[in-house]
C-alpha cells in the first residue's frame, strides 16, 4: 500500500515538472514568434534597395558613394537584428539581403563602425537635412532622457510633428557622475550642433521644462540667429519691468488670465530682456 502511494507521488510530481516545462517551453515559443511577427512588421516594404535610396539622399552630398551604401546596409541590419551587437546586426544584415554568409556582414559591421573617416558630425547634418526638409520653421524640445538605472543619461532635442510624434535631431550621451557643473554646458553645446547642422534661413522655437530654467542657457539661445524658445521657470524668479517688479509667483494673475511683461529683467543680476508670460489655469498644479 505505501509503495503504491509512493509511486502516484512520483507520478505527480513527474507530471507536474512536465507541464511545467512544457509552459515554459511555449511561453519561449510565443515571445520568439512575436519578436519575428514585430520585426516583419517593422521592416514590412524595407529593403535594401529603399534604404539605399533614404541613405543617399541624406548623405549622398556629403560622404563618398561607398560609405553612403555601407550606411544603408548597416541600418538594414540594425532593422533585423535582435540584439544590437556587431555580430548580431552583421548576422541579420547577411540574412535580410539573402545572399553572402553572416561573417562577411559581420565584417563589413566592424569596418563601418571603425571607419574614422566618417564622422558624427557629417551624419548628424544629413539627417537634419533629410528630416527637416523644406521647412522653413520648426519647433522642437529639448529633454534629459533615462534609458536605464545607470550611470548614462541622454540629452536630446526633438522634431516635433502635427501628428504628437518626435524625431530626434540632436542628442548628447553624459555620464551622470560628471555632469555636475556642466549641465548647462552641455545644454548650450546641444543648441550649437543644432543651429550648424540645420539649414540656412531656418528658423527655430525650442521648447522646454522648468528644469532648463537657467538665465545662461536663455542669454545663449537669444545669441543663436534665427531661434526663439518658450521655457518654464520657477516662480521664485524676481523679475522687473515697466508693468511690474517683484517676485514671478505674486504678479501671477489669479483669474486665470495670461500677463505679460515684456523688455523683462531677471533675478538680482538684470539678466535679459525678456517677454515672459504669467499664468496659471484654475485647475493647473503650477503656473
Amino acid at each position: 500500500m505505501t509503495t503504491r502511494i509512493i509511486q502516484k507521488a512520483n507520478k505527480g510530481k513527474r507530471a507536474s515538472i512536465n507541464k511545467t516545462k512544457k509552459s515554459a517551453q511555449k511561453a519561449r515559443r510565443q515571445k520568439k514568434r512575436s519578436a519575428v511577427m514585430r520585426q516583419r512588421q517593422r521592416a514590412k516594404g524595407l529593403n535594401e534597395k529603399m534604404l539605399h535610396q533614404v541613405a543617399e539622399t541624406a548623405f549622398g552630398k556629403i560622404l563618398h558613394h561607398k560609405q553612403v551604401l555601407s550606411i544603408g546596409l548597416v541600418t538594414l541590419g540594425v532593422i533585423f537584428a535582435v540584439k544590437m551587437t556587431i555580430h548580431e546586426i552583421g548576422g541579420a544584415m547577411a540574412r535580410a539581403r539573402g545572399k553572402g554568409v553572416p561573417k562577411h556582414g559581420i565584417k563589413q559591421v566592424d569596418r563601418f563602425m571603425s571607419n574614422k573617416k566618417i564622422k558624427s558630425v557629417d551624419l548628424r547634418r544629413g539627417l537634419v537635412w533629410f528630416v527637416v526638409g523644406n521647412r522653413k520653421h520648426i519647433d522642437v524640445t529639448m529633454d534629459w532622457t533615462d534609458f536605464d538605472k545607470d550611470d548614462q543619461t541622454m540629452l536630446v532635442i526633438s522634431l516635433v510633428l502635427k501628428h504628437g510624434r518626435a524625431i530626434p535631431l540632436v542628442w548628447l550621451n553624459v555620464r551622470k557622475s560628471d555632469l555636475e557643473g556642466k549641465r548647462s554646458l552641455y545644454e548650450k553645446t546641444a543648441a550649437w550642433e543644432l543651429q550648424h547642422a540645420l539649414p540656412e534661413a531656418v528658423t527655430v522655437t525650442l521648447m522646454a521644462d522648468r528644469g532648463f530654467g537657467d538665465t545662461k542657457l536663455f542669454d545663449h539661445l537669444q545669441d543663436i540667429p534665427g531661434f526663439d524658445f518658450i521655457i518654464r521657470f520657477k516662480k521664485g524668479y524676481t523679475v522687473k519691468s515697466a508693468d511690474y517688479s517683484g517676485k514671478i509667483k505674486d504678479g501671477i494673475p489669479r483669474n486665470g488670465r495670461i500677463r505679460v511683461l515684456r523688455e523683462a529683467l531677471l533675478t538680482g543680476n538684470r539678466k535679459g530682456p525678456y517677454t515672459i508670460v504669467l499664468v496659471k489655469k484654475r485647475k493647473m498644479k503650477d503656473s
